[in-house]
């Protein structure tokens, strides 16, 4: 490894050669295996929780998107957002960082209901901070690969849409979640899973209102 020095303004910078500096190297395979592919899309139901409602967590000690016990503040809880077909979806994209990249989540489920309950829950929700927890159709062969969770650290704003004249809605709303702006998440949506889908789905019903 070579490094050499330069003076640029006053200021010393180090370059270098022969190795690259990066906060994230690869060090394993990964292959398709054909017939255990996962099925796109997710359940239409979102636990949705205020992220000052989560106390801690605890991630795999050598995996960072392994997520694998959530503590919440006395009495708080995950609450359920339930849709009904194919009206929910979730995501991420790279943010590029100067000297690291990071992760922006998204996500979005559609409400069909415009009473006053649910309205007043919707018009809390718009200005909230939250995290979500999203069931994906496909949950691996072990399950390992069901539940997954958004904005675990930095939280998801939540952009409120209604249309009346929107055939799809039938004049609900349509909850649309991000990470908020000028803020990212470090990691990729991790994965909730421990030991067995049993055990996580036990776990999770203690967490969820």
């Amino acid at each position: 490894l070579l490094v050499v020095w330069s003076i640029v303004g006053g200021s010393a910078y180090a370059k270098h050669s022969g190795m690259a500096w990066a906060c994230g190297t690869i060090s394993a395979a990964i292959t398709t295996d054909c017939n255990n592919l996962p099925t796109p899309g997710i359940q239409p139901v979102i636990r949705i929780a205020n992220k000052s409602d989560i106390a801690s967590y605890t991630l795999d000690g050598s995996n960072p998107t392994l997520l694998t016990y959530i503590t919440m503040v006395a009495t708080k809880k995950f609450y359920k957002y339930t849709g009904i077909k194919k009206i929910g979806k979730t995501g991420m994209k790279t943010i590029k960082g100067k000297y690291k990249n990071f992760a922006e989540h998204n996500g979005e489920i559609a409400i069909l209901q415009n009473d006053p309950t649910t309205k007043e829950e919707i018009d809390n929700l718009m200005n909230a901070n939250c995290v979500i927890i999203v069931e994906n159709k496909s949950g691996g062969a072990t399950g390992n690969r069901k539940y997954e969770v958004y904005g675990l650290e930095a939280g998801l704003d939540c952009e409120v849409e209604n249309d009346k004249d929107n055939a799809d809605t039938q004049g609900g709303y349509l909850l649309k979640f991000k990470t908020p702006d000028g803020e990212t998440e470090p990691h990729i949506p991790a994965t909730l899973f421990d030991t067995d889908i049993a055990t996580t789905e036990t776990f999770l019903a203690t967490i969820t209102a």
